[in-house]
Parts: structure tokens; C-alpha cells; sequence
């Protein structure tokens, strides 16, 4: 089964950082909110998953699937 790609929402630098999985950093937004926010609106328009990392890095802060979104 081939797996859709996610949106990261990603904290780096001081910044929060909206990532494709495996590819490059799309946005920053800035603050933890206008990133998801931002992420939501990128995995609405593309068919893609989001998945919010905590701030030191962990994964899986919040996850939207396709149908959240």
C-alpha cells in the first residue's frame, strides 16, 4: 500500500515550521498555530495527512487524517 506523504508541523530553530514528509520546509509560519493552521489548509488542498510534532521533537502531538481535514 502506497502511504500519502504527510504534513509535519515542525518546531526548529525557534520557529514553527510546516515540512513535507521526506522533502523540504513549505512554510514558516511562525507561531504553533499559524502552522497548523497552515498544514491543515496544504493537506485539505492536496489529499494529504497532518501530523504536529511536539516541541522537543517527538512525534505525534496531534495527527488530522484526510477526513479531519
Amino acid at each position: 500500500m502506497n502511504r500519502a506523504r504527510r504534513y509535519y508541523v515542525i518546531h526548529e530553530g525557534g520557529d514553527w515550521k510546516v515540512k513535507l514528509e521526506r522533502g523540504p520546509v513549505l512554510s514558516v509560519p511562525g507561531s504553533r498555530r499559524a502552522a497548523i493552521r497552515e498544514a491543515k489548509r496544504l493537506g485539505r488542498s492536496q489529499g494529504r495527512p497532518v501530523m504536529v510534532n511536539y516541541k522537543d521533537g517527538r512525534t505525534g502531538a496531534q495527527y488530522y487524517s484526510q477526513s479531519d481535514l
